[in-house]
């Protein structure tokens, strides 16, 4: 009996996943002759050398092969190479010409690379990919007709493998560069202008260099040719302006609405643009064809988060989590949700699971404030500062630290974190403000306006800062019409926005113009509806106007609205029970 028929003849496949030293115990149980851990080969030897030594052809192959894998781990790769050719050769495993093509291409061995191509399209005529490696290898060497032969053949006898045009490019341009690479797939669009893929594959390299306007004539000479091909459809929206390439994308789906990549990328790009309902409906369509996908799950809970809708969010985002349990963004998220809802004991379970990835910062940086927003501010103090010492670099953590040791009272502690900081970051603006209120908090007014005036310097429209210098100077009772000229200006800026409606109302009110201030605020609450200082503001205006019952109706609507244990709070409170004059 043939001894290749007692070990699985999956082995080979099995050999890039689990390497050799994983493969000799499932050897040792599957084999009937022994084969022993390959040695180093003697000097001088050759793969055909050694393999001769062995029993039969097939041991010859495996030990040949075990011999590549630990070669190519010790980054040995014209080596390697050889012995994947000749366990391929030996063994009749096909497939690992593709290893020895890739290892002699890595050691720059191009030659060999074009000898095994060869022998890997002998034996597999019929193949795509033996091609691909042979204009791979004829590249390296610089012979660029050669290459733009070989692939000009593929095309021309396997127009249907999608994938592999589609990242054709970038694997061109490792072996050489990527000036050749384009001259070469530039070649064959030319060459073949009936193709739909050689036009694919040179638009899809240029649209990954940023090259965008030719990259979109060729990718629309594809879809003229294959006007159902969603992936070029998909890459010709990304080379596009934002509408534009949402237009393309909406009249693709038009004509094939099975396009469920292309109704995807839809999706993203409405909720990219701040069209959140429009993204939800998209991605619930999604939701119902493809459930499975974490991607649509992610996108719906997106979009609806961003539309406040609590519940909504929170089922797609553990949806998603149950398909992929550890997923980084759905745990960050869940926990924004529960932040959101006021749980911040929920939301700081949420982010501590959150491990690596583009995710684990935000969701330190948000557990540290749900640990403020729960009063442990030593706790929210170590983290901050844990993080801070890993990115010594980031302004987000002195701001946040500098809030910290704020509301933990020691105001001069947090103005000396927010002065290191901005000795590190002197234009950071979002420091410049957490300054400005330690500042004021301080009394420290002329510091305070010093610091909001470089942040209106650095960004004239920002109608934040002429808002947050306007209300400082009116509730402090000065310079009252320089304080209305900014408020106007940051309402310009910010036109009908609820906190500057309330900081003109305010103003309004400390010069006298009570009418004008309710109607101010009223406007305000119609914004932000429930604001507990918009209606505190209100309840003084009613107030003033010897409108004593009504102002205390609205006190007490504040009070629902104010927590617990704020400084509003109490300061409410006082008022009700008639403390203040």
């Amino acid at each position: 009996m043939d001894d290749r028929s007692v070990i699985p003849r999956r082995l080979f496949a099995f050999a890039r996943p689990l390497g050799a030293a994983a493969m000799l115990p499932l050897l040792a149980a599957c084999q009937t002759a022994p084969v022993s851990t390959p040695e180093e080969p003697s000097a001088g030897q050759t793969p055909a050398d050694v393999t001769e030594q062995a029993q039969t052809p097939y041991q010859g192959a495996l030990q040949a092969f075990l011999t590549a894998e630990i070669a190519r781990q010790r980054g040995r790769m014209q080596e390697a190479g050889r012995w994947y050719a000749r366990a391929a050769s030996m063994g009749g495993r096909v497939p690992l010409y593709a290893d020895a093509v890739d290892a002699a291409l890595r050691a720059q061995e191009g030659a060999e690379a074009e000898e095994y191509a060869t022998a890997w399209r002998e034996a597999a005529p019929q193949a795509p990919q033996p091609l691909f490696g042979l204009a791979r290898a004829r590249l390296q060497q610089g012979d660029r007709e050669g290459a733009v032969a070989a692939f000009t053949q593929l095309v021309d006898d396997h127009p249907g493998e999608d994938a592999l045009y589609l990242s054709a490019g970038e694997q061109l341009a490792e072996v050489r560069s990527i000036q050749a690479a384009v001259a070469v797939l530039r070649q064959v669009a030319e060459d073949r202008p009936e193709s739909a893929v050689a036009q694919a594959a040179y638009g899809h390299l240029l649209a990954r260099l940023g090259r965008r306007d030719p990259a979109a004539e060729a990718l629309r000479n594809a879809l003229s040719l294959r006007p159902d091909w969603e992936a070029a459809a998909v890459e010709l929206a990304r080379t596009r302006r934002v509408e534009e390439g949402l237009a393309i994308l909406r009249k693709f789906l038009a004509d094939y609405p099975e396009a469920d990549q292309a109704r995807l990328r839809y999706a993203q790009g409405l909720l990219a643009t701040g069209r959140a309902a429009e993204a939800e409906k998209v991605f619930a369509l999604l939701a119902e064809r493809v459930p499975e996908r974490v991607e649509v799950q992610m996108g719906l809970g997106l979009a609806r988060f961003r539309q406040q809708q609590w519940d909504g969010a929170e089922a797609a985002f553990r949806q998603a989590l149950g398909q992929d349990p550890g997923n980084a963004g759905a745990l960050f998220h869940l926990g924004r949700v529960a932040e959101q809802r006021g749980r911040y004991r929920e939301a700081m379970a949420y982010y501590s699971r959150v491990e690596g990835g583009a995710f684990r910062e935000r969701a330190r940086m948000r557990e540290a404030v749900a640990a403020v927003q729960l009063g442990e501010l030593q706790r929210a103090l170590r983290l901050v500062r844990q993080m801070r010492s890993f990115h010594p670099g980031e302004s987000a953590y002195y701001r946040l630290e500098a809030r910290i040791l704020a509301q933990m009272g020691q105001l001069s502690a947090a103005e000396q974190v927010a002065n290191q900081g901005l000795q590190k970051h002197p234009d950071a603006v979002q420091l410049l403000y957490a300054r400005a209120v330690i500042r004021e908090q301080q009394g420290d007014y002329a510091g305070m306006e010093a610091d909001i005036r470089r942040v209106m310097e650095q960004q004239p429209e920002d109608a934040k800062a002429y808002n947050f210098l306007g209300y400082s100077l009116a509730d402090r009772g000065v310079r009252l019409k320089e304080a209305l000229r900014l408020l106007q200006k940051a309402n310009e800026l910010a036109p009908e926005q609820g906190y500057i409606l309330d900081s003109l109302g305010w103003v309004h009110y400390r010069l006298g113009r009570l009418d004008k201030a309710e109607q101010l605020l009223r406007r305000a609450l119609e914004r932000t509806p429930g604001d507990a200082e918009i209606l505190a503001h209100l309840g003084e205006v009613l107030e003033a106007q010897g409108r004593q019952e009504a102002a205390r109706g609205i006190w007490r609507k504040a009070l629902e609205q104010a927590g617990e244990e704020t400084g509003l709070a109490q300061e409410l409170r006082r008022r009700l029970e008639g403390d203040v004059p």
